[in-house]
Parts: C-alpha cells; sequence; structure tokens
C-alpha cells in the first residue's frame, strides 16, 4: 500500500491557493505589523546547534494570525532552520495521542515528507502514543495545515513528524510526553546528526455569543471585551513562560477551565514532552519567550455589543540554556 499522503484543504480559503500568491502572503506577514518586520533566512537546513526546542504557534487563517504566526518562524530560521519539525496540533475531541511515521503532506508551495527516522524512534517508544499515520491524516484539521506553508518557505527540505493530539487526559499526556521525549533525545543530545524543533500549534480565547457562545464580558463595549480576552490569554500564557517551575498539568487545568488554549492537550504534550527531554538531556534550564499576543479585534476591528467576537493568538519561543 502506498504511503498516505494529505492533500491541502484550506488553500484557497484560509490562505492563498496559488504559489506565488502564498509567498507572496507569506512574506507580507512578517513584514505586517504583527510580524518582525523583516525576512527570515531561508535555505536548507543548518543542521545541529543552536539553543530553540520549539515554538508556540497560532492556526487561523494568515488574514488574521499570519503576522502573529511569523514571529515564530523568524525565530526558527534565526537559530537555524531545522533538518525535522515534530508538529503537535488538533483541537480534540477523541481521547488519543497518535503519530504519522510515513507519507507526505501537500500544500500549493511544495511537499513535506515525514521523517520516518525520527518518528521511528519515537515509535520504538511508544505506548500510550499509537502509530497510525492514515488516522493522523484523517484527524488533520486546519491547526497542522496552516503551520506548512511557514515550514516550507523556510526550507522544503525540512522534514516533519505530525502529532495529533486530542487527549485531554493528564495522566495520557504525561505519559505520551514520557515517550516522545525518549524518541527525541538522539536529537537533543551534544553530537545529534541532526536538528529537530517542536511546533506547537494553538489559537487562545475564543470569544463572542453568537460565534462561540462564550462571553463572560458581554454586554461592555468592543474593546473593554477585547480586554478581556488579552486578560484571559495572558494568565495561561504567563504561565508558559514560567515553564521551567510549572507544573503542566496546571496548565492543562487552566487552559480547560478558562478555555484559553484552543489545543490545550497538543499544547500540554508539547510542553510537557520538553520538560521532559531537559531531564533526560541534561539541559541547565528551559526559558519560554513572549513574541508577539494580539486578537482578531486587534488585526481587523469588528462587532459591536453582543456581535463582539475575537480569537486570541500568540507567538511564543523556547529555548534551552
Amino acid at each position: 500500500m502506498a504511503d498516505p499522503v494529505r492533500h491541502a484543504e484550506f488553500a484557497g480559503s484560509w490562505y492563498p491557493g496559488r504559489k506565488d500568491a502564498l509567498e507572496r502572503t507569506i512574506e507580507g506577514c512578517f513584514l505586517s505589523p504583527f510580524g518582525p518586520g523583516s525576512l527570515p533566512k531561508r535555505g536548507r537546513p543548518a543542521g545541529p546547534g543552536g539553543s530553540l526546542v520549539g515554538i508556540i504557534s497560532p492556526h487561523a487563517g494568515y488574514t488574521y494570525s499570519g503576522g502573529v504566526a511569523s514571529n515564530g518562524y523568524h525565530a526558527i530560521a534565526e537559530d537555524g532552520i531545522p533538518d525535522t519539525v515534530v508538529l503537535i496540533a488538533h483541537h480534540g475531541g477523541f481521547d488519543g495521542i497518535y503519530l504519522q511515521d510515513k507519507g507526505s503532506w501537500e500544500t500549493p508551495l511544495g511537499t513535506s515528507i515525514v521523517d520516518d527516522d525520527v518518528a521511528g524512534q519515537v515509535a520504538a517508544a511508544a505506548k500510550e502514543i499509537r502509530v497510525d499515520s492514515r488516522r493522523v491524516i484523517s484527524l488533520a484539521d486546519n491547526t497542522f495545515e496552516l503551520q506548512l506553508p511557514f515550514i516550507q518557505y523556510l526550507s522544503l527540505d525540512t522534514r516533519i513528524v505530525p502529532v495529533a493530539a486530542g487527549s485531554r487526559t493528564y495522566g495520557k499526556i504525561k505519559a505520551a510526553a514520557g515517550e516522545l521525549a525518549e524518541g527525541l533525545v538522539p536529537f537533543f543530545v551534544e553530537g545529534a546528526a541532526k536538528k529537530v524543533a517542536f511546533v506547537a500549534s494553538t489559537d487562545l480565547t475564543h470569544y463572542g455569543s453568537l460565534h462561540f457562545g462564550f462571553a463572560p464580558a458581554h454586554g461592555k463595549p468592543a474593546k473593554e471585551q477585547n480586554a478581556w480576552v488579552r486578560d484571559n490569554d495572558s494568565r495561561v500564557l504567563r504561565m508558559v513562560e514560567a515553564l521551567d517551575q510549572q507544573d503542566t498539568g496546571d496548565i492543562l487545568s487552566e487552559a480547560l477551565d478558562h478555555h484559553n488554549l484552543c489545543c490545550p492537550g497538543a499544547i500540554t504534550l508539547a510542553l510537557e514532552a520538553m520538560k521532559q527531554l531537559k531531564a533526560k538531556c541534561g539541559f541547565a534550564g528551559l526559558h519560554t519567550r513572549l513574541l508577539k499576543q494580539a486578537t482578531s479585534f486587534d488585526v481587523e476591528p469588528r462587532g459591536e455589543g453582543s456581535a463582539f467576537s475575537a480569537v486570541g493568538y500568540a507567538s511564543m519561543v523556547i529555548t534551552r540554556a
């Protein structure tokens, strides 16, 4: 049976469907008021080295979250384009964690091939994680696909390892994080053969009585409701910034209680795997930095009163000491 291929489903709607237009849009994200203000380095992967462990990146349509997302990819490029990205994503709705160990993903920019070497190392340690490439592709949503053009813009030579993390059960997430870290140790120790980085995909608060049925500041002027969204987002972002001392179970609880991570299982899995890698590899520490925070209302104000809605976005980078 042929290896599975995930064809682009959001091209032409959430981002441009033609290669030239998509490249221009991505470059516009980097140069936008919400981006870093300059284009990143592009080319072949840099090979082992650097201090970046991973980024947290939003996944809305590029008109809304593309500028914020570009900050994380600029940081990746500055540290050195990785050979492989472990892409952890999914809104949830299923109590499982699945690994893709073969196949490819297509966008208008080209094809990203699954790194069967890195995926194979994780698969060898997997018990809670289930190895099922076709299942990952069947579950794939915008949380995965919106990251791919940014990765491909930096380098089409960068391979990927997609992980669909739907579980919101902390025991399962922590066990899976241990397996993920165990498999990735060879790529984070001194003398590693290739450079690997995490990309963890999530948006933040989804606010609005009409669109999302969640509006604790309902009835206030739009700017005050938007400020409430930013404050709600900031609470969980501060916890992630304190990752080195923070229990990831508390981050998951915060997200579930206050609806400020739309992919709580995926983010918790990624952060816990980074913490377990720190212990296994002997990193002196993990440092999390917020690169950019905004809401869709900041980008394009819309709605007053009961019609107000906004989605929060953040780009964060996690490095090792």
